[in-house]
């Protein structure tokens, strides 16, 4: 009887753990759809965060790409700016030799008239006379034409770098579309994009300014400062071992550019004597030349204190100045534009790209008006994207004026369309910068949410 009823207790009882085993694996379920739900999450949010990154790369390299064409443009204005000063300087030189060498013909020719009564000597120097009138002679034409030459070639330089200065900023719209396109073909510009897009493009216009009419002074005194002694001054003094006390030999001459549109030279000598009272005075001309092209003018200009050591000698160089037309004047350039003292010129390029919709729709099922902020990015750059149905990325980049070396006189050199120091870099966004695309980004949001 016992051995029935244990059979039957034995035979209707339940395996121990089984009830626990079934609960566990609900758990385990439970478990492995949160991990796995986690898993897609995070999947998604770290592709998201990945093509934020793309876009951020993408618009970075569009503002640094426009940041890198206007340096380009910048340097090569100041290339041709230096080319103008070069060919400038080289004129004043022409203009130099041909005042030079009419006075050499003209110093020798009387130099020889005063010493023809002594033997060998007037020979001598008759002869050198003759040798300077020939030089003179083939050497004036062939300065002239150079003088011309020159003074063309400048003024289609100017022209040309009026136009592609001018013209760039043109193209830089399709230069940063480009850029964006070719690292993220999907993305586009937003409505704050495009807007600073023509703001920039603005401020490129208003950033150059043309130094034509008398505006010219600033390219007049670079070409000034660029000329070499012999043609700013020659100039000497010359007193005779015994005589220096009551005769002297003066020396005076130099080239300048009078106005903005003529070059003249002027060399001019004379012997100076002492009388029994006073100072030196002008006694003898002994040789004078001058040169001249481009437009007539009454202004007598300095030489070097010709005109004040050397005035009788001056008026007669004045009166056989060897004077051409053809010098077509001091060409009208582009300069940046004045700026406060103490500013550095600079050119800024803010961008903002966005993504479409249809890329986010996954994200804005789980997360709906989320904040997306990449990586190494300050707070500023973490836009609320998804709220507004896509993915916004900022970017800006400046032109700055860096000389890559230190002046020898250690003096600060700002900006300049002279020099070809301009370099491109990426920047912070500034707090103006952010408000003004975050304004027109909410105002094209609510034009496009509005019926």
């Amino acid at each position: 009887m016992k051995g029935a009823i244990s059979r039957r207790r034995n035979a209707n009882s339940v395996p121990a753990g089984c009830g626990s085993a079934g609960q566990a694996l609900v758990y385990l379920l439970g478990m492995l759809g949160a991990l796995l739900a986690g898993v897609v999450v995070t999947f998604n949010a770290t592709q998201l965060l990945a093509r934020k990154q793309r876009l951020l790369n993408a618009a970075d390299a569009a503002a640094f790409s426009v940041a890198t064409w206007q340096a380009r443009m910048l340097n090569s204005g100041a290339y041709v700016n230096r080319a103008i000063v070069a060919n400038e300087a080289a004129i004043a030189q022409a203009v130099s030799l041909r005042s030079w060498l009419e006075y050499m013909q003209t110093a020798t020719r009387n130099s020889g008239a005063i010493t023809s009564a002594i033997p060998y000597v007037g020979q001598a120097m008759a002869a050198l006379a003759r040798l300077a009138g020939g030089i003179n002679a083939t050497a004036q034409p062939a300065l002239g034409a150079t003088e011309i030459v020159l003074s063309t070639s400048n003024q289609e330089l100017a022209l040309a770098q009026r136009a592609f200065l001018r013209l760039g900023a043109l193209t830089t719209p399709d230069l940063a579309r480009r850029a964006l396109n070719v690292n993220e073909p999907t993305a586009s510009w937003s409505a704050g994009g495009e807007l600073a897009l023509r703001r920039q493009q603005a401020q490129w216009q208003g950033f150059l300014v043309e130094d034509g009419g008398r505006r010219r002074e600033r390219l007049k005194n670079v070409v000034g400062e660029s000329l070499d002694e012999f043609t700013r001054a020659r100039s000497y003094d010359v007193r005779p071992p015994l005589l220096g006390a009551v005769l002297r030999l003066r020396k005076r001459g130099g080239t300048e550019l009078l106005g903005f549109d003529t070059w003249r030279g002027m060399d001019t000598a004379a012997l100076h004597a002492r009388p029994l009272f006073g100072g030196f005075r002008e006694t003898i001309p002994l040789g004078w030349g001058s040169a001249e092209n481009g437009r007539a003018t009454l202004v007598r200009g300095w030489h070097d204190g010709s005109w004040a050591v050397n005035p009788r000698t001056s008026s007669l160089a004045r009166a056989g100045t060897v004077a051409r037309r053809q010098y077509l004047g001091l060409p009208s350039s582009l300069a940046l534009r004045d700026r406060a003292a103490g500013s550095d010129p600079r050119l800024r390029t803010v961008l903002r790209a966005q993504l479409p919709r249809q890329s986010l729709e996954f994200w804005q099922e789980i997360w709906p008006g989320a904040r997306l902020s990449t990586p190494g990015t300050s707070d500023a750059d973490a836009e609320p994207s998804l709220l507004r149905d896509r993915i916004l990325a900022t970017s800006a980049a400046e032109v700055a004026f860096v000389r890559p070396i230190g002046r020898r006189d250690r003096q600060r050199e700002r900006g300049s369309l002279f020099n070809p120091y301009w370099r491109a870099r990426l920047a912070s966004l500034t707090t103006g910068e952010q408000a003004l695309l975050d304004g027109a980004d909410a105002i094209a949001g609510a034009r496009g949410a509005s019926p």
